[in-house]
């Protein structure tokens, strides 16, 4: 195949089509349908520029791919189904427009990133806005922000979670959207930003890092439980907020500890 829709278009579910150039096309994923680069010869890692959609009940997963932005999402999961996207050891290039839609209404829809890199390289953008009511979950994976952006990533319904990452813009949760998270760094220290900014009660935060330079690291405007963290900030309080703080073996090391 020439195009990786035409490809997708002949594609069954339990088949891999394996991407040996890089395109620019908008591609709507068929569930059990798998995209995974071609590892014959020399080439380098191939690109999808422009968007990858699911709107089906089923399983997709992304392995070895440059996600890249195109003026829209890199990565639409919509609808009202079960959709669920695995993205696998993939590098996730937010260029000029945030990075990941997921607004599936459906609880049992998820999108998990593992043993990914990504990069936010101007302003005015962040790399997820998470209104659905299932699984935002990403592991392992170095989250940067080159582009210095100050705009928070959202959770506005359903769960995040992050583990064993490093997060170096702001995030923030609303509504019924829910974080959890152990042995994470989120550092925004560079644009002197509030890491996390907590709305929902039940938000829960083991073993984390927190750096924010001038800015409080963390707000919370409802139950926040944060246990065995690091929180720097100079500014005046390092943890802000008109919410509950349920707290322990908290270590202050930078000027503020109030």
């Amino acid at each position: 195949h020439t195009t990786l829709a035409g490809a997708m278009a002949d594609a069954v579910s339990g088949d891999t089509i394996f991407l040996r150039d890089s395109v620019t096309e908008n591609v709507t994923l068929t569930a059990g349908v798998n995209i995974a680069a071609w590892t014959g010869g020399t080439l380098n890692t191939p690109t999808i520029t422009c968007t990858l959609t699911l709107t089906t009940a089923g399983t997709c997963n992304i392995s070895v791919i440059r996600l890249v932005t195109n003026s829209a999402a890199l990565l639409a999961v919509t609808g009202s189904a079960a959709s669920i996207v695995n993205l696998f050891d993939c590098y996730l290039n937010c260029t000029n427009n945030t990075g990941i839609t997921f607004s599936s209404s459906s609880g049992s829809a998820l999108i998990q990133i593992e043993n990914c890199d990504s990069n936010l390289t101007t302003t005015g953008i962040t790399l997820f806005s998470h209104s659905s009511s299932g699984i935002l979950s990403i592991n392992r994976c170095m989250l940067n922000n080159s582009g210095a952006s100050t705009t928070a990533s959202t959770c506005s319904a359903g769960t995040l979670v992050i583990s064993s990452t490093n997060i170096a813009f702001p995030i923030t949760t609303s509504s019924s959207g829910v974080i959890t998270g152990v042995f994470n760094s989120f550092n925004t220290s560079s644009t002197n930003s509030t890491s996390l900014t907590n709305g929902v009660n039940g938000a829960i935060l083991l073993d984390c890092d927190f750096s924010a330079g001038t800015a409080s690291a963390i707000s919370t405007s409802a139950i926040l439980n944060l246990y065995d963290c690091t929180v720097s900030s100079s500014n005046t309080n390092a943890i802000a907020g008109a919410g509950t703080l349920n707290y322990g073996g908290l270590v202050f090391t930078s000027t503020s500890s109030k």
